[in-house]
């Protein structure tokens, strides 16, 4: 009886497992099966999904105003360039927008070179209005107007008379720097005119009027800021030969201080 079980229950399983390999909806044609797979591809979605495409707004606003912060940076920077206040130590301007001119008055001390004049004459009081052209580059120009007066007392000549001298020079000029602190070197030429005035002279040696060209050359030191020009400088004015007193030259030295103006 159980051996009878055994095999009633194998038949069984025989009979099932022959059923399902004959099920027709199981045996799928392979034509059929990609057939099904391209329809499934064709009616896809391929839209983009919305929810992943949104523009980030906040994004966009914080690069906006990244730049807005940008462009005032650089219109900071170039109204500094155009503040010509001298802040800037080796070049004020930078962009050279602007010429630079300066008008200075000032004055100083100063006294001929020839031993037989500096034994007769004392020490030259000056006087000094200068215009420079090119102050903002490194290359400028120079015209003044130069005046002096010192006492003279040589045989021939009144006691106590005065030389007075008065002329003007012209210079090319060397800015070493451009900025606030302006270190330069001079180099031209000029004309003076000596008179003794009406000072009473009693010998040929010496005349009462006198002219000499001069080749003047220099260098100072100038500090400008907001405008303001303040000037110092040393030169000196080798000059041609003059009749004014016989076997004399008429060179100079001066040391000099000018303040002045900047536009």
């Amino acid at each position: 009886m159980k051996s009878f079980a055994i095999l009633l229950g194998a038949a069984v399983s025989l009979l099932s497992a022959a059923a399902l390999a004959d099920d027709p909806y199981d045996q799928i044609p392979p034509e059929a099966e990609k057939a099904n797979s391209q329809k499934f591809w064709e009616k896809r979605d391929t839209a983009p999904n919305e929810a992943f495409v949104q523009p980030n707004t906040a994004a966009a606003s914080v690069k906006t105003d990244a730049e807005k912060l940008g462009d005032k940076i650089e219109a900071k920077k170039d109204e500094i360039k155009d503040d010509m206040d001298r802040k800037d130590l080796y070049k004020a301007d930078p962009d050279q927008k602007r010429l630079g001119i300066s008008l200075e008055a000032g004055g100083g001390v100063g006294g001929f070179l020839d031993n037989r004049l500096k034994d007769v004459a004392s020490a030259q009081g000056q006087w000094v209005a200068r215009m420079v052209f090119g102050t903002r580059a490194h290359l400028g120009g120079e015209a003044a107007y130069i005046g002096s007066a010192s006492t003279v007392n040589t045989l021939g000549v009144e006691p106590g008379a005065t030389i007075t001298a008065n002329g003007a020079e012209g210079a090319i000029r060397f800015n070493v720097l451009t900025g606030m602190w302006q270190p330069y070197a001079i180099g031209g030429l000029g004309w003076t005119h000596y008179s003794l005035g009406y000072a009473q002279i009693t010998t040929s040696d010496v005349q009462a009027n006198g002219d000499v060209m001069t080749f003047p050359i220099g260098t100072g030191m100038a500090w400008r800021y907001n405008g303001i020009v303040l000037d110092s400088r040393l030169s000196f004015h080798p000059s041609t030969s003059s009749g004014l007193i016989r076997n004399t030259n008429l060179s100079t030295w001066d040391l000099q201080a000018h303040a002045g103006f900047e536009f």
